[in-house]
């Protein structure tokens, strides 16, 4: 086979995807060298859902001359609001496209790495919803006993350090406080306590200034990062366990943050 003919093969074959890709996609965006798809993202106002208003990824390819039977295509995924994402979602996503992009090696790709980015993303807003149910079931609920008013997108962390979290109620309020502003909370009970918070600068800060006028033995802000993306779900979690509370940390990339809690 000429190498002309083996390019018309590869144009013909590229064709007929785009072909495909057009029926059974609403707004896909298709040339021969470049082919972009919106993924599904489970959004909404509620913070039961992973994603937010306004948060969007498309998945984009990139296709060569030889694409598909000599070439495979190249993707990566374009998050428009990326700091919101934590970093664990992105890898998984990507792994799950490279794989699907590895496996259909020789042959059309596109439909299903989106597929794989889709499960992907299903599968993470599904281990958020249950997190997030776990938690919410023992949460008491909302009173009035304070306004919290907030504003502003500017995203931090703040590692706090107590003498110890024993109390009931600092633990029912320490839910409420999440429930209420929305904040990523990390909670390790007994002696010592630690609270890990990941959220909307102001937001951090109204927790920190509500919390910090309760009675305490000892309560003090350990550590503190300005961040441009998340590295936490919208989850709160607690655990009696230092280790797996660092593991939390550890998983998320925040080994150095968690080593400032005892400086």
């Amino acid at each position: 086979m000429t190498e002309h003919s083996r390019a018309a093969e590869n144009a013909a074959a590229r064709a007929d995807e785009r072909e495909a890709l057009s029926a059974i996609f609403d707004g896909i965006s298709l040339t021969d060298e470049i082919v972009e798809a919106s993924l599904d993202l489970d959004a909404g106002d509620d913070d039961a859902t992973l994603f937010e208003p306004g948060d969007k990824a498309v998945l984009r390819f990139a296709l060569s001359p030889a694409y598909p039977l000599d070439a495979p295509a190249t993707a990566s995924v374009a998050w428009a609001t990326a700091y919101r994402v934590p970093s664990s979602i992105k890898d998984h996503v990507e792994a799950a496209v490279a794989a699907a992009l590895a496996s259909s090696s020789g042959d059309a790709a596109i439909f299903s790495a989106v597929a794989a980015a889709n499960d992907a993303l299903n599968e993470e807003a599904e281990r958020h919803a249950a997190a997030y149910a776990s938690w919410r079931s023992a949460a008491p609920p909302v009173t009035s006993r304070e306004t919290i008013v907030w504003e502003g997108t500017e995203l931090t962390r703040r590692l706090i350090y107590s003498h110890h979290i024993i109390a009931p109620s600092k633990r029912a309020g320490l839910r409420e406080c999440a429930q209420i502003l929305g904040v990523t909370t990390l909670v390790k009970i007994g002696w010592p306590g630690a609270i890990c918070l990941e959220g909307p600068k102001d937001r951090v800060d109204a927790f920190v200034n509500h919390i910090t006028r309760w009675r305490w033995k000892q309560l003090a802000v350990r550590g503190e990062q300005d961040a441009e993306e998340r590295a936490l779900p919208r989850i709160f979690l607690e655990t009696s366990d230092m280790s797996t509370f660092a593991g939390h940390l550890r998983a998320a990339g925040l080994q150095e943050l968690f080593l400032r809690l005892f400086k």
